[in-house]
């Protein structure tokens, strides 16, 4: 894979919905802000899909509504081990609702989202549906709540690859580079 394009978002500080007292906003109690809130999913997807080693070199913050000591927005650039590039872009001040695009870009063909739906399309015409795009937070909290609730963990990630994609977004903070004035 050449590139890799990866943005979620959703509106949750921008309509209201997370709350102006929640945990979520003190950087002191939730170590990051809305990037790595949602990040953490992104690069979870890139391990899941087998992207390799991901080497962080820099990461953008932005505080766009200025209502929390902790950023409301990133984007991010890695190295993937191909030689690559990764952008992950994640935060809560997006325009409307929850939102996850992504694009792969690779000498065989194109892998993204369209119209809520992941579409892959090979150099040689093929293309495929590969199902609906649904970045709802209810629905990847399940299998932990049933685990929490039978003792039965098989449908939850396995410990070690959170552990990997907590310390993955600790490197990614550590490439913070300064805010631009404004933003």
């Amino acid at each position: 894979m050449a590139q890799a394009r990866l943005r979620f978002a959703h509106d949750g500080l921008r309509a209201n919905w997370i709350e102006a007292d929640s945990w979520l906003l003190d950087p002191g109690s939730a170590c990051y802000g809305g990037f790595g809130d949602l990040a953490i999913h992104l690069v979870d997807l890139l391990d899941w899909w087998g992207f390799g080693q991901l080497t962080p070199e820099i990461l953008r913050t932005s505080h766009i509504l200025r209502r929390t000591a902790a950023e409301d927005h990133g984007l991010a650039l890695l190295r993937l081990e191909s030689g690559g590039t990764a952008i992950i872009e994640a935060g809560w001040a997006s325009g409307s609702g929850p939102m996850l695009q992504v694009e792969l870009l690779g000498s065989q063909g194109v892998i993204a989202s369209r119209d809520g739906r992941l579409l892959a399309e090979l150099s040689d015409g093929q293309r495929w549906d590969l199902g609906l795009l649904n970045p709802d937070a209810a629905t990847g909290l399940e299998p932990f709540l049933d685990g929490v609730a039978t003792g039965d963990w098989s449908r939850c990630v396995p410990l070690s690859d959170a552990v990997s994609a907590a310390r993955l977004i600790d490197a990614i903070y550590a490439c913070v580079a300064p805010e631009s004035p404004g933003s």
